[in-house]
């Protein structure tokens, strides 16, 4: 149903995932994370619980390869599951079933990445989702996931098409995500994605940083400074918009 790719960066400790699929919504229901824990697909035949449970146990300091132990114990459909778990210090496994679904299903764990999928035309997309994170240049983990899913997607290897995609990335300061964008329903949604993405990191992603952090510790942009900027013109869009709703009322 999805094929996906699951990232850390040691150096700025911020890990995420970038998914698509062919069913409606895949970023809020296959897609799992926070960041006192760590990131989780848990797609293949649908069980959020999968995902919710292993965010928990991550808290609790069970390791990924712990986790799927217990989920195996827990869940009587394990076997039509795929489940992939990165810690927010990098540790990482995948499980997937023997029963899951029609077509090609498998999954690849590489140095700082996993790539897995299933209902798949063949394991291309994964090799080519791996190929691309590994050979990336790029320093920011969000382009190196999203350009990965990219470039898995042109391959147009699941076989029911594409309808969702999402990309979200956490950091180890914070317990909300840094990055969150979804598409629910679009007949390109990897493309929209990489559209809403570069958006949104034009604008909020640059005032994220001075949100409160898990420590308590809150930092104001610098007088005059770029950041400064970007806040007052989000403030200034956020009141016109509302105006403009109001109006329209």
């Amino acid at each position: 149903m999805e094929n996906d790719i699951l990232g850390y960066d040691h150096e700025n400790k911020e890990f995420g995932i970038a998914i698509c699929s062919a069913i409606p919504c895949v970023g809020e229901y296959f897609a799992f994370g926070d960041g006192s824990a760590g990131v989780i697909a848990a797609q293949g035949s649908c069980n959020p619980y999968n995902g919710l449970k292993s965010i928990n146990f991550l808290k609790e300091g069970s390791s990924p390869s712990e986790i799927i132990a217990k989920l195996k114990d827990s869940d009587e459909l394990i076997q039509k599951r795929q489940i992939a778990i990165i810690s927010n210090c990098g540790l990482m496994t995948c499980f997937t079933g023997e029963n899951l679904g029609n077509g090609v299903k498998g999954h690849i764990i590489g140095k700082n990445f996993i790539a897995c999928g299933n209902t798949l035309e063949d394991l291309n997309t994964l090799n080519i989702m791996k190929d691309t994170f590994e050979k990336s240049n790029e320093k920011s983990l969000y382009l190196k996931l999203l350009h990965a899913l990219k470039m898995g997607d042109s391959t147009e290897a699941d076989i029911r098409g594409r309808q969702s995609a999402g990309l979200h990335v956490y950091s180890i300061k914070n317990d909300y995500p840094i990055i969150k964008v979804n598409i629910d329903d679009d007949i390109n949604p990897v493309k929209s994605l990489e559209e809403k993405v570069a958006n949104f990191i034009r604008s909020f992603y640059q005032i994220i940083p001075f949100f409160p952090q898990r420590d308590g510790k809150q930092i104001s942009p610098k007088t005059n400074s770029k950041e400064e900027k970007i806040f007052a013109e989000f403030k200034k869009n956020v009141l016109i918009r509302n105006f403009q709703f109001e109006k329209n009322i």
